[in-house]
């Protein structure tokens, strides 16, 4: 029987890369998005395995796996935390914390995961060539050189597979709106923590598309959101919207590319 494994992950992009990752090797997969819905399946099925976002909407990887711990049922079921880089500017509060042992960076890698997993379930066997590192954000400013979208390192992190590459694409340029939406109404409101919850989701979902502007765009909101003055956040939030936008364009052209390409 296929070892179950719960994902608990709200990028879509995130969820759609391990889902690549892990479907071909028979897992049985079941993907959620917040911690009250993790929840409801562990009750309703153990799983062999958790694999859980370090920020989640309604809480993060952290409490949920000391609210496991807590229940003599559920403490021993491996447990893997994913995190952005700039969630490890929590390293001295989370070192000195109860944390699962089991750490995995996003953009998730595929040797790295296949890696856990081998230790975790010792019936997993790895089957794919390792992906490329993350790319380096400067923490200040967007450096020269940084990309809109290295498609190439999209494909090579899937494995090339033309039809997930669109689909991914796809999911991200979906979520836009939505995601300006949510923008505007936290800027009306003032509310900072929504910007910076705002700033990571992008943050996941550009690491994973390989959209390097964004990506560090969206680490200097996120870091900035909590503490700037009002009036310089507002500034870095035009050129962030700047970036998302022309991302979006950009992403539309390979689309149109890579529909092109597969008809040739």
């Amino acid at each position: 029987m296929a070892a179950y494994i719960l994902i608990i992950e709200d990028s879509p992009t995130q969820a759609m890369l391990l889902r690549h990752l892990l479907e071909p090797q028979a897992y049985s997969l079941m993907i959620v998005s917040r911690a009250a819905e993790a929840w409801a399946r562990i009750r309703a099925q153990r799983p062999a395995l958790i694999i859980c976002d370090y920020l989640l909407p309604d809480m993060n990887g952290q409490q949920l796996y000391q609210q496991l711990q807590q229940h003599p049922d559920w403490q021993n079921i491996p447990f893997i935390l994913m995190a952005c880089a700039s969630d490890l500017l929590l390293s001295q509060e989370l070192a000195e914390a109860d944390m699962p042992a089991a750490f995995i960076q996003k953009p998730v890698a595929r040797q790295q995961l296949e890696a856990l997993l081998k230790r975790l379930l010792p019936s997993s066997k790895p089957t794919h060539p390792a992906a490329p590192p993350p790319s380096k954000a400067h923490p200040l400013r967007l450096k020269a050189g940084l990309r809109a979208f290295n498609g190439a390192y999209l494909l090579e992190n899937i494995g090339h597979d033309l039809n997930l590459y669109r689909e991914i694409i796809e999911a991200f340029l979906a979520a836009i709106p939505q995601r300006q939406a949510s923008l505007q109404r936290a800027l009306a409101a003032e509310n900072r923590r929504e910007i910076a919850l705002i700033a990571h989701a992008l943050e996941s979902a550009a690491m994973t598309l390989g959209a390097e502007r964004l990506r560090a765009a969206a680490q200097i909101i996120e870091k900035a959101a909590p503490k700037v003055p009002w009036k310089i956040l507002q500034a870095q939030l035009l050129c962030f919207v700047q970036e998302l936008e022309q991302l979006q364009k950009t992403l539309q052209t390979a689309l149109t590319a890579s529909a092109d390409a597969s008809h040739r």
